[in-house]
């Protein structure tokens, strides 16, 4: 059975850390318990946790684990732990530039994401 992630995040009050994330994981077929789980985490604001079953559910060197890390490292961004997420920017670019190579858009956004990182 093919998995389909789709990640749609909102993120309302920056100043207070990202008061609000909505996260929507879908399958093609049916939408699991675990993809349930999953958004009650982003909802709650437990992002590491939420991170551990996607690693689970894709494992830790595929595209959708990229963007729940590129997600999380705009959240640290935003909380001025910049050393954290520049971590994780990192290394959902290079999930990104493996998986999907160099020229592809999402590795592409994963830099430019990077690089705004550096420039604040």
């Amino acid at each position: 059975m093919r998995w389909v992630a789709m990640v749609v995040i909102w993120c309302v009050g920056v100043a207070s850390g990202c008061g609000v994330a909505r996260v929507q994981l879908g399958r093609e077929e049916q939408n699991g318990e675990v993809h349930k789980q999953i958004k009650k985490l982003f909802e709650a604001g437990k992002f590491e946790e939420a991170l551990l079953h996607v690693e689970q559910l894709f494992g830790s060197e595929h595209p959708d684990t990229a963007a729940v890390l590129n997600y999380m490292a705009y959240i640290y961004q935003e909380r001025r732990a910049y050393e954290l997420a520049e971590l994780l920017y990192r290394r959902a670019l290079a999930i990104y530039e493996k998986g999907l190579g160099t020229e592809h858009p999402a590795t592409a956004t994963a830099l430019n994401n990077l690089a705004g990182l550096y420039y604040a």
